[in-house]
C-alpha cells in the first residue's frame, strides 16, 4: 500500500485499534500493511486473515523475512514477532488501511445508501443534486465497493480526496455491510431506502439480512444523521432505536419529506414535493413510483446537507434517465419502448404496474428469465406477466442469453393460459421481433436483462439492440436479430 505524509514516520496501532492488546514489550511503528506474506515490504504489518495452520506458521514467517515488522491476527500465533489481538480482524485491517492512507475519509462528506433497491437511482439524483449546488461529489457504486479489497478502498478514497472531492455517494448491500468492507469510514450520513424479502437468500433469513442493514446505522459519526423511507414498514420499525438525528420521506405515510403525484405521462411525471412549509413542483422524465422515492431519499439528505430546494429541483429535473431503472428509448417511434435491467417478480410488477398508467393500448413485456431466481420466483413471474401485461415474450438474460427449457417451464406454471407467453430463447431476437409487433400508443418493456458492464459485437446490451432495430429495421434487411 503506498505511504502518504500521514504515515512515514509510521503509525501506533494501538492508538488506531484501542481495544486490540500487544503482545511484546515494545511496539513497533508500522508504516503499511498486507496480507500477502510475499508482497511484504520493510515496516508492514501482516494481516492475518486465513488463520490456518499453514498460514500461521511458513507464512508469517516469509512475512518477517521480507520486512514485516509486526503481525494482526485474532489469536495468538506461535512465533516470534510482535503480535497484536483482535476480536474482528476484517474490522481491524480496513480502519488500518484508512489510518495508513491518511484517513480520507474524515476530509470528505461520507454518505452511505442502501437498501433492497434504489440505491444506484438515489446516488445518481444526490449527485445531480450536490452538482446543481455546485459541490464536486463522487460515487462509488455497490459493483466498484464489491471488487475492492480493504487496502484499495483506502487508496480510492484518498485519491478522490487529492481530486478535490466534497462528498462520496456509497451504495453499499447487505454483503458489502457484513463482510466490513466500510470499517474505519465514519458516515456523515446514511441513506435507507427499503427493506425487502427478495435479497434474503445470502445472509440465510430476514433477521440476518436486517441485521447487516442496521449495522450502517452503527457507522454513523455522532453528530451523523439517518434519511428513512416511512412508508416501507420494515424501515420504519427501525426508527424507534436510531439514536442520531433521522428525517423520514413518504408518499401514503406522514413523513418529513413527501411527495404528491400531479399527472404522469409515457415521457414525463410531475410531483408536489412538500418539505415542511415549502412547497414546489418536480418534472422529470423518470416515470413511476419508485422514482418520486428515490427523489425523496436524495432530496432529504441534501436538505439536511443545507442544500436549498430550487437547486435540489434543478438537480432532480437534471437527470433525464437512469440506466436499466424504467429507462426510456427513444428514437421517434410510434409506441414506447422502456428498458429495466431487473427482473424480479416484484420489480417486474412495479414496472409493469407503472406502466399501465400511461397507456391504454397493448403493454408488452420481453422478460428474461434469470437463473438465479428461485423456482418459487419464476412461478410468480409468470403470474406477474399474465396479470399485468397483454403480451409476453419470455426469453434469456443479458448474460445469459439462452432460455432453458426448465426456467421457461417454471414461468409457465405461473400462468392459468400458458399460451399467452412466446417462447423466444435468443434475447436479441426476442427483443426485435416484440418491436416489430408493437403499434402507435404500445408500450414495450424489455425487463430482466441484467447489468451490462460492457457491450461489444458479441454481447450487445438491450438498449443498443433496440436502437438499432429501430434505426434501420427498414433499411437494412441483413441485420441478424430481425424476424423473419
Amino acid at each position: 500500500m503506498p505511504l502518504n505524509s500521514h504515515s512515514a514516520r509510521g503509525l501506533s496501532l494501538s492508538e488506531i485499534l484501542t481495544e486490540g492488546r500487544w503482545l511484546t514489550g515494545r511496539e513497533p511503528r508500522i508504516r503499511s500493511c498486507s496480507t500477502s506474506a510475499e508482497q511484504c515490504q520493510a515496516g508492514d504489518l501482516f494481516v492475518v486473515l486465513d488463520e490456518t495452520d499453514f498460514v500461521s506458521q511458513d507464512l508469517i514467517e516469509l512475512a518477517i523475512q521480507r520486512g514485516a515488522v509486526a503481525v494482526l491476527a485474532e489469536r495468538v500465533i506461535p512465533c516470534d514477532a510482535p503480535q497484536f489481538l483482535v476480536d474482528d480482524v476484517r474490522q481491524a485491517f480496513a480502519r488500518v488501511c484508512q489510518a495508513v492512507a491518511g484517513s480520507p475519509a474524515n476530509a470528505m462528506h461520507t454518505l452511505g445508501i442502501t437498501g433492497s433497491y434504489g440505491k444506484t437511482s438515489t446516488s445518481v439524483l444526490l449527485n445531480a443534486i450536490l452538482n446543481a449546488a455546485g459541490e464536486t461529489p463522487d460515487t462509488l457504486s455497490s459493483e466498484e465497493l464489491a471488487r475492492h479489497d480493504a487496502i484499495r478502498l483506502a487508496q480510492r478514497f484518498a485519491q478522490s480526496h487529492l481530486a478535490g472531492h466534497s462528498h462520496m455517494l456509497i451504495e453499499t448491500s447487505s454483503e458489502t455491510i457484513a463482510k466490513q468492507r466500510l470499517s474505519g469510514v465514519p458516515l456523515d450520513g446514511a441513506v435507507l431506502t427499503n427493506l425487502l424479502t427478495e435479497h434474503t437468500d445470502e445472509h440465510g433469513s430476514m433477521r440476518n439480512y436486517l441485521s447487516s442493514k442496521r449495522e450502517i446505522l452503527g457507522m454513523l459519526k455522532p453528530e451523523g444523521f439517518a434519511v428513512v423511507n416511512a412508508d416501507d414498514r420494515r424501515s420504519a420499525r427501525l426508527l424507534p432505536n436510531i439514536e442520531n438525528p433521522t428525517i423520514t420521506y413518504g408518499i401514503n405515510r406522514q413523513a418529513e419529506i413527501m411527495a404528491t403525484v400531479l399527472e404522469r405521462h409515457a415521457s414525463e411525471q410531475t410531483f408536489l414535493l412538500d418539505a415542511g412549509n415549502e412547497s414546489i413542483c418536480v418534472r422529470t422524465s423518470v416515470v413511476g413510483d419508485a422514482h418520486v422515492y428515490n427523489c425523496l431519499a436524495a432530496t432529504a439528505t441534501a436538505l439536511v446537507l443545507g442544500v436549498g430546494l430550487d437547486a435540489i429541483v434543478r438537480g432532480i429535473e437534471s437527470v433525464t434517465s437512469i440506466p436499466g431503472r424504467l429507462q426510456r428509448v427513444e428514437c421517434g417511434q410510434p409506441f414506447g419502448l422502456f428498458i429495466n435491467i431487473a427482473g424480479s417478480p416484484r420489480v417486474l410488477s412495479h414496472a409493469l404496474k407503472t406502466l399501465r398508467q400511461v397507456t391504454d393500448r397493448n403493454l408488452v413485456c420481453v422478460a428474461g428469465i434469470c437463473p438465479r431466481l428461485s423456482e418459487v420466483d419464476r412461478q410468480d413471474i409468470g403470474r406477474v406477466l399474465e396479470n399485468h401485461s397483454d403480451r409476453c415474450v419470455l426469453t434469456g438474460t443479458q448474460l445469459d442469453r439462452k432460455l432453458s427449457l426448465r426456467n421457461a417451464h417454471d414461468v409457465l406454471d405461473g400462468f392459468d393460459r400458458p399460451a399467452q407467453a412466446h417462447l423466444m430463447p435468443d434475447r436479441a431476437k426476442a427483443i426485435c421481433w416484440s418491436l416489430a409487433q408493437a403499434q402507435q400508443g404500445d408500450i414495450v418493456l424489455v425487463a430482466g436483462g441484467g447489468p451490462v458492464t460492457s457491450c461489444d459485437d458479441a454481447n450487445l446490451c438491450d438498449e443498443d439492440v433496440a436502437r438499432y432495430w429501430l434505426q434501420n429495421a427498414s433499411l437494412d434487411r441483413s441485420c441478424p436479430w430481425l424476424p423473419v
